[in-house]
């Protein structure tokens, strides 16, 4: 329970000691559907030494500019109101809030409008998570969700088998007199000699992937932390039995390493290079070398109850090092976010931290993209292949191989524009890591870089997948509050 706070003497309306009771001191996850996108609010709410309430926070929708966004609600003396003024972006937004038995009523406009009040219903379940629907002239328009921040809940591993004895072949039941935690899990231990050794090797007897199922790769779902397979001395957890079965059919496929780095002769060498620089000079030239950030975003579809609800992903990455992916499914908004700033992925209102060999992963995921290879094209090792046919249409093409961080990448470079057509990978399917291929199907240019807008994808002997970017954007979208951990929100 959120503990109350000292009243104010002058806020002596139901509302705004709704409102201080909620929020005050407190961060909060808010993801708001709208019918053809979603979008997310990360808000830290302060008591105001005058007795108002204030919210300072920003705003992720996908495919918008994305604005820093105020809130202060306050108590007027004249009117016995509670006043809300909201700064979200350029627009400013004016009214009041009421309290309606259990439900928090919101009514605003814009700023000198005399257009009809937006009603904003707000109610909290019995897990204080809160529910909201914004109606203009009796339509919805939107629903909300919020959830307060706060650091994930413990889980126990294993069934309270003790790690160290179970990565050696034995289940030994831990006592709670020895336990420690490591990310989201308590492991508890039968001495105190294996806690020990635990803490002096957590990466090798800690749950792998962060708890993510072993089948379904390192950014994937959370496994059961009963489900569990121990491979060459490591603990696996997996979402499924089926996913277990997959795994253990071939456990190596599954487990993600980086490559080994390309060791090319200084004539293979020296032709990637060139054909790099020419390919580079045919997306953009000056422009790609101008690149300070990327991102990329992907909205979709999918069935819920019966309703065709948007599934947005959006992709970002930046010449600092940090790296970031956030999506939404159905009221909940995710993340996984790598750099300077720290490592961490999950829910939003419940960020995890995240371990290095995720990082990595993730990391190597994002040094797959053709656009981000060529602005840093000086730092991945180059090795020329000679004239291959390239993926979908058998044309012939030059073949580069560059490899960085732990991954390798085959480049198809058209002998003609000298635009990249195709690329090569590997990616985590049903099987294991396969090579998959990419054939570019279309460009779009952006801010003077041609960049891949629709490709298909064909692992080995399947069938071509179609994909596509709803959107790319060049030094935009991109804010540094982005790669904030949301318990670290001030």
């Amino acid at each position: 329970m959120i503990a109350l706070l000292p009243l104010f003497p002058q806020a002596d309306d139901a509302a705004m000691i709704a409102l201080r009771q909620r929020f005050a001191s407190s961060t909060w996850s808010t993801t708001i559907q709208l019918e053809d996108r979603n979008e997310h609010v990360i808000k830290r709410y302060t008591a105001m030494p005058d007795g108002s309430l204030r919210g300072r926070g920003t705003v992720i929708d996908f495919g918008k500019v994305t604005p820093a966004v105020q809130t202060r609600f306050s108590w007027d003396r004249a009117t016995k109101k509670v006043l809300m003024d909201d700064q979200h972006g350029t627009m400013r937004l004016t009214g009041e809030v009421q309290a309606e038995g259990n439900k928090l009523v919101f009514l605003y406009r814009p700023a000198g409008s005399s257009m009809d009040y937006i009603r904003d219903e707000l109610t909290f379940n019995a897990q204080s998570i809160g529910e909201g629907k914004v109606t203009v002239g009796g339509k919805t328009i939107a629903t909300y969700t919020m959830r307060r921040v706060a650091e994930p809940p413990k889980i126990l591993a294993l069934r309270g088998l003790d790690p160290v004895e179970l990565a050696k072949g034995k289940e030994v039941e831990g006592v709670p007199n020895w336990t420690h935690t490591a990310g989201v899990y308590t492991y508890r231990f039968s001495s105190d000699a294996n806690l020990e050794e635990f803490r002096a090797k957590t990466a090798q007897y800690e749950i792998q992937f962060g708890g993510a199922c072993g089948s379904m790769g390192p950014l994937s779902g959370r496994g059961a932390p009963d489900r569990f397979m121990v491979h060459k001395g490591r603990i696996y957890l997996f979402a499924s039995d089926g996913c277990r079965s997959r795994f253990a059919a071939s456990p190596d496929a599954f487990i993600d390493k980086a490559e080994p780095a390309l060791r090319p002769n200084g004539r293979a060498r020296t032709t990637g290079r060139n054909l790099l620089e020419l390919a580079a000079t045919a997306h953009g030239g000056l422009a790609l070398d101008a690149i300070k950030s990327i991102a990329y975003t992907e909205i979709s579809k999918f069935e819920s109850e019966g309703k065709q609800r948007p599934f947005d992903q959006m992709w970002m990455a930046t010449t600092r090092g940090e790296y970031a992916h956030f999506s939404t499914w159905n009221d909940v908004f995710f993340a996984t976010v790598a750099g300077p700033q720290g490592n961490w992925s999950g829910r939003m209102d419940q960020p995890e931290p995240m371990s290095n060999p995720v990082r990595a992963y993730f990391v190597r995921e994002f040094v797959k993209n053709p656009t981000w290879i060529l602005r840093h094209r000086t730092r991945y090792i180059p090795e020329y292949r000679g004239k291959s046919k390239r993926p979908g249409t058998g044309a012939e093409a030059d073949l580069v191989s560059v490899h960085w961080q732990g991954a390798t990448i085959d480049l198809w470079i058209d002998p003609t524009s000298r635009r990249i057509v195709g690329w090569r990978n590997l990616e985590l399917r049903s099987t294991g890591f396969r090579p998959v291929s990419k054939a570019i199907t279309s460009f779009v240019e952006v801010k003077g870089v041609t960049v891949p807008k629709t490709w298909t994808t064909q692992v080995e002997g399947g069938q071509p997948t179609p994909k596509a970017i709803t959107s790319f954007y060049i030094n935009e979208m991109v804010e540094p509050g982005y790669f904030v951990n949301p318990l670290n929100v001030r």
